[in-house]
């Protein structure tokens, strides 16, 4: 996009890629149209990993072009579903979906906190920096974007310590055996972007944030994960609403 998006590789076959595919087709009504002339400079573009095939969609805009080695042809895409519901949304909005995931893991690749003598505390402030963080980082629009980013109240559940080692193996995903591990929580307190972005975000345990310390608008929701080391570092795969 024009306002310093960046390029990113995506397998359609990942995470929401079918979904995604399958709305592409079902949730609109395709038809050819004639060419307008001059279009914005914004744009989004989906393209084939060779570059013979391309899909370039524009903001407020149901006009599509396609675009392969030979020729290139004009189509509109229109929404077919009920424009009451909260998902209905023109063909650029539906792609800009897939980019700003695409982009938020792009910005985001596999974290590894590194350093001598790193408390536990310290060890997840600096992984939930690095991964909350990065919607500080995205596109403006996107549905992960924000203004404000802080993450505090870290915790440990002491419960653990009275399980056995047979329950904590089936407590802790199974590819943090064998590595010196734990689980955290922690919550974040943000300020969304733009209303996609506090739509998007407003889900699972997200509420309004009740403090002084941060500014109008600011929502909160908190994480839960596993930790563990390896040779490269402590990392954490993923989090949760919970464990």
């Amino acid at each position: 996009t024009s306002q310093g998006g960046g390029r990113y590789d995506v397998d359609p076959q990942a995470g929401n890629g079918p979904s995604r595919a399958h709305g592409f087709t079902s949730d609109y009504d395709w038809s050819y149209a004639e060419d307008p002339g001059d279009m914005p400079a914004e744009s989004l573009l989906l393209m084939s990993p060779g570059g013979d095939l391309s899909l370039r969609f524009w903001p407020e805009s149901d006009l599509v072009l396609l675009s392969t080695y030979r020729e290139s042809v004009w189509l509109r895409a229109e929404p077919n579903g009920n424009p009451e519901d909260v998902f209905y949304m023109d063909v650029f909005g539906f792609m800009r979906f897939w980019y700003d995931e695409a982009e938020l893991a792009g910005l985001s690749p596999t974290i590894r906190v590194t350093g001598r003598d790193l408390s536990r505390e310290r060890i997840v402030r600096l992984w939930a920096d690095a991964y909350e963080g990065t919607m500080l980082k995205v596109t403006p629009g996107s549905k992960y974007a924000c203004t404000y980013v802080r993450n505090d109240r870290i915790s440990f559940p002491d419960w653990l310590d009275e399980l056995t080692e047979e329950e904590l193996d089936s407590f802790y995903p199974q590819i943090t055996q064998g590595h010196e591990r734990f689980a955290f929580r922690y919550y974040t307190v943000f300020v969304p972007e733009n209303g996609r972005a506090r739509n998007w975000l407003m889900a699972g345990n997200t509420g309004p944030y009740e403090g002084e310390d941060a500014p109008e608008g600011a929502l909160e929701y908190s994480h839960c994960g596993f930790m563990y080391k390896t040779e490269d570092g402590w990392r954490c795969d993923s989090v949760g609403t919970g464990w």
